[in-house]
This record gives C-alpha cells, sequence and structure tokens, in this order.
C-alpha cells in the first residue's frame, strides 16, 4: 500500500472482471487497490503525510503527537518485519513480535495475528491526537522497529513543555 492512501476494493478475476472480492481487509485482497489521489500530496492540498520509522522494546509505548484539523479523513497504519515464527490453526496468534497501534482515548481492538495494523476515523474532531506505538510482546530480539504513517489535515503538535521540579 502506498502511504495510508484509501483503498478500494479489487475485482476477483477468478470470478469475473466484474465480482467484488470482498470487504477489506482480507486474505484475497489485503488493503485493496490504493487510490493515488489520496496519497500523493501537492502544494494547496489539505492533506499531509506523516512518516515515522522508531522501535520499542518489550512494554515500552512509543508517542507520536500531532495537531489534527476537521473535514479530511484521519488514517494510521503500524507495519513491522516481524521474525519467523510457527504456523497455527485458527484465531490462535502466530506473531512473534506482537505490535500495538492505538489513538489516544479512543477504543481499539488489539490484533495479535496481523503485522498491519490500521485505524481509520472518517471525521475527526479539531485538536491535538496521540498516535501510541506498544510492544505488546516480544518473542525474539530485545526491540523491535517499525514504520507508521499518518494522513490527513495535521501537522506537528506543538512540543510539551517540561518543567523540571527541584527537590527541596
Amino acid at each position: 500500500m502506498i502511504a495510508a492512501a484509501r483503498a478500494v476494493p479489487l475485482r476477483a478475476m477468478q470470478n469475473g472482471p466484474d465480482a467484488d472480492a470482498g470487504p477489506v481487509p482480507s486474505p484475497v485482497q489485503g488493503w485493496g487497490f490504493p487510490v493515488l489521489d489520496d496519497a500523493l500530496y501537492f502544494p494547496g492540498d489539505k492533506s499531509r503525510s506523516k512518516i515515522v520509522e522508531g522501535e520499542v522494546a518489550l512494554g515500552q509505548t512509543a508517542t507520536l503527537h500531532l495537531q489534527v484539523n476537521a473535514g479530511t479523513p484521519l488514517k494510521a497504519v503500524l507495519v513491522w518485519t516481524d521474525p519467523p515464527g510457527t504456523v497455527s490453526t485458527g484465531t490462535a496468534p502466530n506473531l512473534v513480535n506482537d505490535l500495538d497501534l492505538r489513538i489516544g482515548a479512543l477504543p481499539s481492538q488489539a490484533d495479535h495475528i496481523n503485522n498491519v495494523e490500521v485505524i481509520s476515523i472518517a471525521a475527526p474532531t479539531s485538536g491535538t491526537y496521540a498516535i501510541d506505538v506498544t510492544a505488546s510482546r516480544l518473542g525474539f530480539g530485545s526491540k523491535q522497529s517499525y514504520a507508521l504513517v499518518v494522513t490527513g489535515d495535521l501537522s506537528e503538535a506543538p512540543a510539551a513543555r517540561v518543567r523540571a521540579v527541584r527537590a527541596r
């Protein structure tokens, strides 16, 4: 997928050119066909992309603060390369290293099966959003690297002021 663009369902070729491949995401089509007009940004566009590469240790959370304006969908995509694991059956987790994506206080369902996690907010309210990446399980290595792409009408949030408190 290119950036965190909107995607449309693919057509299932085995059932004819106009057959729908079903909802996204799915094992048949992943997240669908990217709409390049949503992924490419030009001067004057409201939408922007923020791309972060980082790493987290077990139990650690990396947080990205962004100022978001209303009127444009907000989308965050987290991906990482998981070390080889064993094949599992059913809904048993098969990730070796499991990262979780969360946006502020929004309710979210942790995904313990896939190494691509997406959160979309169709109509965000204006404000500062905290986007968290947490290492909930590391079965291999002391840290896991990741890439996070966020799109929307956004900008860097002002840095929080830190005030030193002196013991008396």
